[in-house]
């Protein structure tokens, strides 16, 4: 059986969701089933980012600050890479 091949996609803000749309499109032309994780200031479930640490890829767009004062792609890569 083939392996699924996953690609996770995450952006903030509209300005990241906007190129995030071009990517998942030309990962599905390619093959790989995608899981988008919805952003615009809302809270990652922990049952998405479980199945993003097992994605094949990660792709992050990137949008300014948080609500925390802090550039929320670049907070929730850096949870990625610490449970995993």
């Amino acid at each position: 059986m083939p392996e699924k091949r996953e690609v996770a996609l995450y952006g903030n803000d509209q300005g990241a969701n906007n190129v995030l749309d071009l990517v998942e499109k030309a990962a599905k032309v390619q093959g790989f089933n995608t899981l988008r994780i919805p952003g615009l200031n809302a809270p990652i479930s922990e049952e998405l980012e479980a199945r993003a640490s097992h994605a094949s890829a990660v792709v992050l767009g990137v949008s300014g600050l948080g609500v925390s004062g802090k550039i929320p792609e670049a907070e929730f890569a850096n949870d990625l890479l610490l449970k995993n």
